[in-house]
């Protein structure tokens, strides 16, 4: 079975798939191979390209420039999505970790939707003390799908705005299923 994490940004799915992990189970992280392929020089420089900067281009610019223009966001996501979700299918796992799902129309890949959300107010809290205050928090949030519609498509919803161990205990429901 092939299980997909997703929610918001700062909502606690790189803990909730750390602690899979920890549990024996195979992962993998959407996040993590973006990561690897934006190193990768020639997809740099294809993003630098669509962001209209020099070559090569740090992760922060790209950042501002998709804040800034987010008409550029098609264009990235064009490109990036399906080098991603090649590289991911080719992984023998059970669970991945995937932020866009539903903004990439990925669901139906997955056996299983869990969703991972700590509420608005908790997750602005998080992205302020990730960034800073003038992180453009508004901005990012406002760029994504709300947690709260990615919601009504999990089979599981898993709250990270309790302690650790209360989350872990609602994955370990969720993995035995009841």
């Amino acid at each position: 079975m092939l299980t997909a994490i997703t929610g918001g940004i700062a909502e606690g799915k790189s803990t909730i798939l750390a602690f899979l992990e920890k549990q024996g189970y195979s992962v993998a992280s959407a996040d993590q191979v973006s990561r690897e392929l934006f190193e990768v020089p020639d997809v740099n420089a294809q993003l630098a390209a669509i962001a209209d900067v020099t070559c090569p281009i740090s992760r922060q610019t790209l950042r501002e420039k998709l804040l800034e223009q987010p008409t550029l966001r098609r264009a990235v996501n064009e490109l990036m999505h399906p080098m991603i979700m090649s590289q991911i299918k080719r992984m023998d796992v059970e669970f991945v970790e995937v932020p866009l799902l539903l903004e990439a129309c990925l669901q139906a890949d997955y056996d299983e939707i869990w969703v991972v959300t700590c509420g608005v107010d908790e997750q602005r809290k998080r992205l302020v003390e990730r960034y800073g205050a003038d992180g453009n928090v508004d901005k990012i949030l406002n760029a994504q799908l709300p947690t709260t519609v990615k919601v009504a498509f999990g089979d599981w919803v898993i709250r990270t705005d309790q302690s650790l161990d209360d989350a872990y205990a609602d994955v370990l429901k969720a993995l035995s299923g009841s």
